[in-house]
């Protein structure tokens, strides 16, 4: 099959920043249609602004080697153009898939969605849907519930947000149990976006560890928190991460869930509303905060909804979709509509 691309922002509503997901059969297929688009090289693993044809930058995330995410202007004369940029580059530009015409059927749909299903939880619950389905009377599943099941399938985007030189890269190490970011008691080491696909308890995420945010930045941290501040628009969960001696910065603009995150906790506990203690030295902590994460996004009342889910239907989420119920240990937060980055 060619590269495929779809738009997964609203269509036809202009916004800060849309969403374009590229995927490909193959790594090179991937390469050669952003090479096509204008874009440098972007590498598994990294996110960069590119600067694609007809002047037009994107933060390119590129999450594996056959799928990346390509994030323009959200102006819908500019969606236009990135458009056709996309399909000069040999991508299929596909719309969202329409409903059943005659009678709602999970079949057709089953193969592909255990074949492309992101994480793990999902197997299960995709094998008993023509059970659920063939019911009479049928129960669906809530829409708040069916909107958090869709992270199964499209890995949700979680963002660390913080200062410098509070250990959000060894928190990162931590949840992966590898090394995958540079560690240094240095503020400004992250100067660039470091990405990874984690596993929270079966719940596959799109991990982005951000360069601290501070007033005086180096000429090229400050591009860096830029793009990281615009990937933070676009997330689907921010972890709001603080020490005891670094408050956290102001959050971006977004729609998405804000988990506070009180990092080094063993050196002490910030000021403020308690958010989930996490010291890299307690294993504990660190499969707290992962539980933590995996209810957050899908919490356990959504698996277990005995529901019937329309798991091949694209529409896309909106922003009462995102009005999660808090994790019930402790609380989220959402950056309420006048707050801005700094």
């Amino acid at each position: 099959m060619p590269v495929r691309a779809y738009l997964q922002s609203p269509r036809g509503l202009p916004g800060a920043i849309a969403l374009f997901r590229i995927a490909a059969d193959s790594e090179r297929e991937l390469d050669a249609c952003l090479e096509q688009m204008g874009s440098r090289p972007v590498r598994a693993g990294q996110a960069r602004l590119s600067t694609l044809h007809q002047g037009h930058q994107a933060v390119i995330a590129r999450w594996t080697p056959t799928e990346a995410h390509v994030m323009p202007h959200g102006g819908i004369i500019v969606l236009k153009q990135v458009e056709s940029i996309i399909k000069h580059a040999g991508a299929d530009l596909l719309e969202h898939q329409p409903l059943l015409p005659d009678k709602d059927d999970p079949a057709p749909h089953l193969e592909s969605a255990l074949a492309n299903a992101a994480s793990p939880l999902a197997i299960d619950l995709l094998l008993d849907q023509p059970r659920r389905w063939s019911l009479s009377p049928r129960v669906d599943l809530t829409p708040a519930h069916a909107s958090m099941l869709r992270h199964l399938l499209e890995p949700a985007l979680v963002v660390a947000w913080g200062p410098p030189n509070v250990g959000k890269s060894t928190l990162l190490n931590a949840l992966a149990t590898r090394t995958l970011a540079i560690t240094s008691p240095e503020p400004g080491t992250t100067r660039d976006h470091v990405g990874a696909m984690l596993d929270m308890g079966g719940l596959l995420i799109r991990y982005l560890d951000t360069p601290g945010v501070r007033d005086d930045p180096h000429p090229a941290e400050a591009q860096a928190i830029d793009i990281a501040r615009s990937l933070a628009q676009t997330a689907d969960l921010i972890l709001w991460c603080r020490d005891a001696s670094s408050p956290p910065p102001p959050l971006p603009r977004t729609s998405g869930i804000v988990l506070p995150v009180d990092l080094r906790s063993d050196l002490g506990t910030p000021q403020g509303p308690e958010g989930i203690r996490v010291s890299a030295f307690d294993p504990h902590s660190i499969r707290s905060l992962a539980a933590a994460i995996r209810q957050t996004l899908v919490p356990d009342a959504a698996l277990a909804d005995p529901g019937a889910w329309a798991f091949w239907r694209t529409t896309p989420r909106t922003h009462a979709d995102r009005a999660l119920p808090p994790y019930p240990s402790h609380s989220t937060h959402r950056s309420p509509p006048s707050t801005r980055g700094t």
